[in-house]
């Protein structure tokens, strides 16, 4: 408001001078030598330009007191890591990594969607894929490692490295199982009640081999996969009403904690990928 008086008082007192000064020709011929209208003249144009040397200092002021006000404003910690985290997938990776968990057949959807990242015009242009599936033995690893690369030439999905994993079915280290032990405890009620949204014990003992199958996955992408830029990984589907949503929720996060962005995916069984496409 004040700063708007003084452009005000800036505009009346110019308009004064004009006119005293250009008002018309007798008025100008009657005051042409009147040492009393120069003084005037002279303490308006000095006032002008006062007024004028003051607004801008004002502002000036005004612009540096906002800067050094937003400068003062920083941000903490854990303001930077999320706004590191919401930026991320803006920003392009160079000579980037995806790591593809090719654990189930699922109509090949898992290959897909990280083959469509590595394309141009995405953030991951350019990615290296590595993928890695599960064998059933340690014997026919070499063969099923042979069998997924010639696949993969067929589908004409460009990869770096192709890994087949044999222990997935070992029990995971005690370490694993304290820290899922840790997430499932809230979440344990007696046998007989159970509420919506709980397990039992009698449930744990059940799923305890998928329990440790998951666990053991979970340790896996920790071993290989804690550096790459991005995991794809077949979505574990549990059978409708054999697991409660509080132990399938607790095997995700023990899975999938402490690494880098993690897309679970799972196909409907349906091919989305082909010989001739």
């Amino acid at each position: 408001m004040e700063m708007f008086q003084r452009i005000n008082n800036f505009y009346i007192n110019a308009s004064i001078s004009i006119n005293e000064t250009y008002g018309s020709e007798e008025n100008h011929d009657e005051h042409e030598d009147d040492p009393e209208d120069v003084e005037s003249e002279e303490e308006v144009e000095h006032q002008k330009q006062e007024d004028v040397e003051i607004g801008v200092i004002d502002e000036q002021e005004k612009r540096h007191f906002s800067l050094r006000r937003r400068g003062s404003r920083r941000h903490t910690v854990e303001q930077k890591a999320l706004l590191s985290s919401i930026q991320r997938f803006q920003r392009k990776v160079k000579k980037g990594m995806i790591d593809v968990w090719w654990l189930y057949d699922d109509g090949g959807l898992t290959l897909l969607i990280p083959h469509l990242l590595s394309i141009p015009k995405s953030y991951l242009e350019g990615a290296q894929l590595r993928i890695f599936t599960i064998s059933t033995s340690s014997r026919t690893m070499e063969q099923e490692q042979r069998g997924m690369a010639a696949l993969l030439s067929k589908f004409r999905i460009d990869y770096s490295d192709v890994y087949v994993i044999a222990d997935i079915g070992k029990k995971p280290r005690q370490e694993t199982m304290n820290t899922w032990q840790s997430i499932i405890d809230p979440f344990i009620s007696e046998d007989g009640v159970c509420p919506i949204g709980m397990t039992t014990r009698s449930e744990l003992s059940a799923q305890r081999d998928k329990t440790y199958r998951q666990l053991r996955a979970g340790e896996l992408l920790q071993e290989h996969s804690r550096n790459a830029d991005l995991i794809v990984m077949t979505l574990p589907v549990p059978r409708k009403g054999m697991v409660s949503s509080s132990l399938y929720m607790s095997w995700l996060e023990a899975m999938t904690q402490n690494l880098p962005p993690l897309l679970l995916v799972r196909g409907n069984q349906q091919s989305v990928l082909t010989f001739y496409s």
